[in-house]
C-alpha cells in the first residue's frame, strides 16, 4: 500500500518535489530566504506541512475505518454462511435431523408407537391381524376347557418354528427390497421433475405460455402418479395446478400419469419448430435434454406400477 504521507504531499505540491527545509541559520546572507519566498517562506512552508500532516491523519483514519468495515462485513458473511450450512445439516422441513435417520431411530420410538394405529400399512392389514388374534384366542379357550386335548411333541415345534423363521426372514428381506426400489423410483421422479422445471424456466425464452404450461403439468404430476398407484381420484389435489378442462381430460383416460407426460411432450413441441436463428438452436438442445427427462419419468412410473401390481 503506498505511503499516505507521500500521497498527501504529492496531492499538495503536484508533481514537483517538496523543497528542502531552510538552513538552521536563516540570517546568513546566502540567498536561502529568497529561495523560500523571502522572510515569510519558512512560515508558509510550516503551514503547508501542517496541512499535509492533517490530511495524512484524515487518510489514515479513513483507511482504518474502511478496514474495520470490511472486516465486519467479512465476519457477518462468515457467520451467515455457517448458520446456513448448520441449518441444512441439522434439520429438514419437518424438523428432523439430517445427521441420522432419526425418523426410524430410538429418538422417536414413542411417536412411531402412538402413530402405529393411524398408519396406512396397519389400515391395510388390520383385517388379517384381527383374524389371527381371534384364532389364537379360540385355541387358547379350547385348551383351557379341553384338558385332554392332544399335544404336539417338541420335535414338531422345532421343525415348524425353523420353517416359519426362514419364511419370515425371506418375507422381510423381500419387503425391504420392494420398499427401497420404490423409494429410489420416487426419488427419480422428484429429481426429473425438478430438472425439467429448472430447464424450462431458465433456457426457454420468448415463450412464456409454454413455460407456464409445463410448470403447471410438472407440479401436478407427482399427485397424479400417487393417486394412480393408490387407485384414487381426487381432483381437489390437482385443481391448483390444472384447469377444469385438463382435469376432465384426465378423468377420461385409464393411465393418468401417461396422459400428463403426453401433454408435456405436446407442450414442448414448439421448441422443435422454432426457426429463429438465435434461439432456435438453443431451444432444440433444451428440448432434447427435457425429452430425456420425460423418458426417465416414464421409466420411474413403470417401476412403481410394477411394484404396485405384484
Amino acid at each position: 500500500r503506498p505511503d499516505v504521507r507521500a500521497l498527501s504531499l504529492s496531492l499538495l505540491y503536484g508533481s514537483n518535489p517538496l523543497p528542502a527545509p531552510p538552513p538552521a541559520n536563516a540570517n546568513q546572507p546566502d540567498g536561502s530566504q529568497e529561495a523560500f519566498g523571502g522572510e515569510g517562506g519558512g512560515s508558509a512552508l510550516s503551514t503547508q506541512v501542517a496541512e499535509a500532516t492533517f490530511e495524512q491523519a484524515g487518510f489514515e483514519q479513513a483507511a482504518k475505518e474502511a478496514e474495520a468495515s470490511a472486516s465486519a462485513v467479512e465476519e457477518a458473511e462468515a457467520k451467515a454462511e455457517k448458520a446456513y450450512f448448520e441449518s441444512m445439516y441439522r434439520y429438514t422441513d419437518d424438523g428432523r435431523r439430517l445427521s441420522a435417520v432419526s425418523r426410524y431411530s430410538q429418538d422417536y420410538w414413542t411417536t412411531n408407537l402412538l402413530d402405529f394405529f393411524r398408519s396406512r400399512v396397519f389400515t391395510r392389514i388390520r383385517g388379517h391381524l384381527l383374524v389371527n388374534v381371534l384364532m389364537c384366542a379360540l385355541l387358547a379357550l379350547v385348551k383351557q376347557f379341553w384338558t385332554t386335548m392332544p399335544r404336539m411333541t417338541g420335535l414338531t415345534h422345532a421343525i415348524t418354528g425353523s420353517f416359519l423363521g426362514l419364511l419370515v426372514a425371506f418375507q422381510a428381506q423381500t419387503g425391504y427390497q420392494r420398499f427401497w426400489e420404490a423409494r429410489q423410483a420416487w426419488g427419480e421422479v422428484q429429481k426429473r421433475v425438478r430438472s425439467l422445471a429448472r430447464l424450462v424456466a431458465a433456457y426457454v425464452q420468448g415463450k412464456e405460455e409454454v413455460v407456464v404450461h409445463v410448470i403447471r403439468l410438472l407440479s401436478a404430476y407427482p399427485y397424479v402418479l400417487k393417486q394412480h398407484l393408490r387407485g384414487e381420484s381426487n381432483a381437489a389435489e390437482i385443481a391448483t395446478f390444472l384447469t377444469e378442462d385438463e382435469i376432465a381430460q384426465l378423468d377420461n383416460v385409464d393411465n393418468r400419469p401417461l396422459s400428463i407426460m403426453t401433454s408435456l411432450s405436446i407442450a414442448l413441441a414448439p421448441l422443435i419448430n422454432d426457426n429463429s436463428t438465435e434461439t432456435g438452436a438453443r431451444h432444440n438442445l433444451v428440448w432434447q435434454q427435457m425429452d430425456g427427462h420425460i423418458q426417465m419419468l416414464m421409466n420411474a412410473a413403470g417401476i412403481t406400477e410394477r411394484l404396485a401390481t405384484t
